[in-house]
């Protein structure tokens, strides 16, 4: 038995709250964010973006996790290595001009402060 993958086609995302106006992302940045912001709303509650080191994963997690968020919202929980943490914390400040995001991090030797 053969399943098929039905393939996303992307929709236009519109204005991301606080994305500064010289920041233009790529179309398959675009598409990325596109297909995470449709994967919030399926019955599974997510996704996944994968490709080499390099190729523009982090604005399209920022845009989505920009565009899906509402006063009052929850957290939006990432969990990555801590060696990429400072390097989203510098991106958010590049790509956004408003302070929207607010970035914490745990490291397990603070796990005796939480």
């Amino acid at each position: 038995m053969t399943s098929q993958v039905a393939k996303h086609q992307p929709q236009t995302i519109g204005p991301i709250p606080g994305l500064r106006e010289e920041v233009q992302p790529y179309p398959h940045q675009q598409h990325a964010a596109s297909f995470c912001l449709n994967a919030l709303q399926s019955k599974f509650k997510g996704a996944i973006i994968a490709d080499p080191p390099g190729l523009g994963k982090t604005l399209p997690a920022l845009m989505t996790i920009a565009a899906s968020r509402r006063l009052g919202d929850g957290p939006c929980v990432v969990v990555a290595p801590v060696s990429c943490c400072a390097q989203w914390m510098r991106e958010i400040t590049c790509f956004f001009s408003e302070v929207i995001l607010q970035t914490l991090y745990y490291h397990t030797h603070q796990r005796t402060n939480i």
